[in-house]
């Protein structure tokens, strides 16, 4: 059975539902969220290509947000929690890690 686009989106909502219920889910999209840009500014002076094609992975990045605000008012709080989690600490000069 071929489904509507409604039913496809509706489908990746609760998809998305599903996978952000986990807290390797979580840990997953912020880190994805991350990669996108989604809280950083596209220009940094660079030629203009380079700011377009940070722009539009920032774009797919709000899509994602946009989507999990759409289910959960927490979302945003969530993610940042998990990045936290996800912060590496720096190497000190003169330590190796171990």
């Amino acid at each position: 059975m071929i489904a509507t686009l409604e039913q496809r989106q509706k489908q990746d909502l609760e998809d998305l539902r599903t996978v952000f219920n986990t807290k390797e889910g979580v840990r997953f999209l912020s880190h994805l969220l991350d990669l996108c840009g989604v809280y950083r500014i596209s220009y940094s002076g660079e030629e203009t290509s380079a700011m377009i094609f940070k722009e539009g992975g920032r774009n797919i990045g709000l899509a994602i947000l946009n989507m999990l605000e759409s289910f959960d008012e927490s979302a945003y709080v969530k993610l940042a929690e998990a990045d936290k989690e996800r912060t590496i600490a720096p190497i000190e000069k003169g330590k190796q890690e171990e």
